[in-house]
């Protein structure tokens, strides 16, 4: 490989000065660390990155890449973290600076205001003084003198303290610009921040959704209640009360034959005197008289009675239990159906958080294995699943690609590319779900000699891994497939010419 005559640089221009100024002898070609090929053929600089499937000379490690990224990260947490504190920071010391820029404005103001009004005075002054010149002695002018001075001396120090507060002025604007921007700065960090407060907001807004669909399900089955349950309830409290106003009238009719003082003195007969047998006899006799005598006599309001209220007292009693247990068997319906709405309205609930839970962990799985099984020929990407929209995207990311820019449809693929990335998606769905076998017909279309190895190895390796029992059918070479045990390869005769 001409390795003794191959230089490896740290960068581009590194290796530009190298390979086009100092131009070293025996030298073949540079490889910079980010994989560029640097050479000089016939006078002719050329530089161009190294386009490779599988491992080649320059491999960075994708662990010590994953512990850069994450000290990165932690470094950007960090930094985050120390904005946020120097935010609060700079608004107070913000805050400070506007104050005092207002209370420099209003000393700039009043001094402002000052000056021009000695500057008046001094005017007048000399206007008087010119004036007064022929009219003024000598020593008089000599006192005006010296006013003068003192108000040029006083007006010089009133100038210096205007400048040093317009240069305070200064300073504290300038103060307040980067204090501006530093703000700015956090600001735009605080947008994220609201980016994911506001995705949580759909989120609470998905589960507003459903707890309004499960209030509607709940008023569905109340109504349901209330049209078939409760007029049910409503009719059998009123036949109760129409056969309690029934009773109470019976018993009132049936108290002017029979009173209850008359069958609490039968009740009381056995505390009487004992008497003889013939005093008995003519007793029994004359009470016996007197039940004829009063049969007689109310033998008419007896039958009218009986015409009138046809029904006896024992079978209003039973119509009455009657009326009663089936009141009592419609309200334990009506509370037994009332637990299982309760029930089901918190197994609903329950089974919805769990089927949310399970939904995002299969969409995550799904992922995770597409590009676990991507990452075998140096490729990775990502499945986007919304369960919402009922969509499912996936996007892959080229390793030869130097815009770093992740490919989001299949048909920016080459075919190659395509049949791998389709390949890499099912083997992820078949890890997810089971079955006794299954079947795959020219999985390797479009495929290199290079892809359709790493392919058939995954699948090989996968199949029997998984320990169930696969088809495998493709028009292309399978010499290439590693012996095992448990797979067996039949070739079928070329057709006939």
């Amino acid at each position: 490989g001409h390795v003794e005559r191959q230089v490896l640089v740290e960068d581009y221009e590194i290796g530009k000065v190298v390979a086009f100024e100092q131009k070293p002898q025996n030298l073949k070609e540079i490889y910079t660390a980010d994989g560029r090929k640097i050479f000089s053929r016939g006078g002719v600089e050329t530089a161009i990155p190294l386009k490779r499937y599988g491992p080649g000379r320059l491999r960075s490690s994708f662990e010590d890449h994953i512990k850069d990224l994450q000290s990165k990260a932690s470094a950007e947490q960090n930094a985050a973290n120390e904005g946020k504190s120097s935010k609060r920071q700079a608004e107070i010391q913000l805050g400070h600076l506007q104050s005092e820029l207002t209370s420099v404005k209003r000393r700039c103001e009043n001094v402002g205001r000052s000056l021009s009004y000695k500057k008046l005075a001094l005017e007048e002054a000399m206007h008087q003084q010119a004036a007064e010149n022929s009219s003024i002695p000598s020593s008089s002018f000599e006192a005006l003198d010296v006013d003068i001075t003192e108000l040029r001396k006083k007006l010089e120090e009133e100038q210096v303290l205007l400048k040093a507060l317009r240069q305070r002025k200064d300073e504290a604007s300038g103060k307040a610009k980067d204090l501006k921007v530093k703000v700015d700065k956090l600001h735009d960090a605080a947008k994220e921040e609201l980016d994911a407060m506001e995705k949580a907001e759909i989120q609470c807004r998905k589960m507003e959704n459903e707890l309004n669909s499960a209030e509607q399900g709940k008023a569905h089955y109340e109504i349901l209640m209330g049209n078939n349950v409760l007029p049910a309830i409503k009719k059998a409290e009123e036949e109760y009360q129409n056969l309690t106003k029934e009773r109470e009238e019976n018993a009132k009719k049936a108290s002017i034959i029979c009173p209850e003082n008359a069958v609490n003195d039968c009740d009381s007969l056995g505390d009487s005197v004992m008497k003889t047998p013939a005093q008995i006899s003519t007793e029994l006799e004359e009470l016996n008289w007197k039940v004829e005598h009063e049969c007689r006599r109310h033998v008419v309001i007896i039958l009218l009675h009986v015409i009138m209220h046809s029904e006896p007292v024992a079978d209003l009693r039973m119509l009455y239990e009657k009326k009663e247990r089936k009141i009592k068997k419609r309200q334990q319906a009506y509370k037994a159906l009332r637990e299982k709405l309760v029930a089901c309205q918190k197994a609903l609930k329950i089974r919805r958080i769990k089927f949310e839970t399970n939904a995002n962990r299969l969409k995550q799985q799904l992922s995770w294995k597409f590009n676990d099984h991507l990452r075998k020929k140096g490729i990775s990407g990502h499945i986007k699943v919304n369960y919402d929209e009922k969509t499912l995207s996936i996007e892959v990311q080229m390793p030869q690609d130097a815009s770093n820019r992740a490919v989001q449809d299949t048909r920016g693929l080459s075919g190659g590319e395509r049949s791998f990335s389709t390949l890499c998606f099912a083997l992820a769905l078949h890890e997810m779900t089971e079955s006794p076998f299954r079947a795959m017909d020219e999985f390797d279309v479009f495929m290199d000699a290079v892809s359709r190895k790493i392919s058939l190895d995954t699948l090989v390796n996968f199949a029997v891994a998984q320990g169930s029992q696969w088809l495998f059918i493709t028009p292309h070479d399978t010499s290439m497939v590693k012996p095992e045990p448990k797979v067996r390869m039949l070739q079928m005769r070329p057709p006939r010419s």
